[in-house]
């Protein structure tokens, strides 16, 4: 069975911040590294995780993503994908499509995804919505895992979302978790990136995140 994987954040909007359904452009990098800290609630959580997102756009619709997760002072996860956009990189709804591959534990595991993304006006500020649907697949095993992501942009320089997180192994039992996040720009291309994420079933653990962005 495979471990739950909450790493990932999947967003972005009118502006800049982690891919999502929107697709980066030609030449064109996004880089993220976050750390998790655990509250100590469950003795089976490390105390610390640590996590890097890369992605570096091909074509106006097209880019490859790098994932790694670590705990413990071993890498957990390691998956790379190819990433396509079917719609219009212009239009209000993105559809990406994604075929991922690597290893999750030690064991070697095939990843499609599909993410909807729908951008929107609230009282004037940019905001977004996703809905990322994908599997993880191993030779004697599959998980499913749903994440949901609802963001603003109240400022040019501030970034708003929360998010639900939804992971479950076949046969096994449905893990929920929701985040709230803020990131602030620091620089024209660096954002400081912070949230409380809390488990909903069957854990209520907390977890602090202090991550960074950058664009290249």
């Amino acid at each position: 069975m495979l471990r739950l994987c909450l790493t990932l954040i999947c967003l972005c909007a009118a502006a800049p911040a982690l891919p999502g359904a929107w697709p980066r452009g030609a030449g064109q990098g996004f880089a993220a590294l976050a750390a998790r800290v655990a509250d100590g609630t469950l003795p089976s959580e490390p105390s610390y995780r640590g996590s890097l997102y890369l992605d570096y756009g091909l074509t106006p619709r097209s880019g490859l993503t790098l994932e790694l997760d670590t705990a413990r002072g071993r890498v957990v996860k390691a998956l790379g994908f190819y990433r396509m956009s079917l719609l219009p990189p212009q239009g209000a709804w993105q559809i990406d499509a994604a075929l991922g591959a690597g290893r999750v534990d030690g064991v070697a595991v095939v990843s499609p995804r599909l993410t909807l993304g729908r951008s929107f006006r609230l009282r004037g500020a940019p905001g977004w919505a996703e809905a990322m649907l994908g599997a993880e697949i191993t030779r004697t095993d599959q998980a499913g895992k749903i994440d949901l992501t609802l963001g603003l942009a109240p400022t040019p320089r501030m970034r708003s979302y929360v998010q639900l997180f939804a992971y479950r192994a076949r046969g096994g039992t449905l893990h929920l978790r929701g985040e709230s996040s803020l990131a602030v720009r620091l620089t024209n291309r660096l954002w400081f990136d912070t949230g409380l994420s809390t488990g909903i079933t069957p854990d209520r653990d907390y977890r602090l995140k202090l991550g960074i962005w950058t664009e290249f």
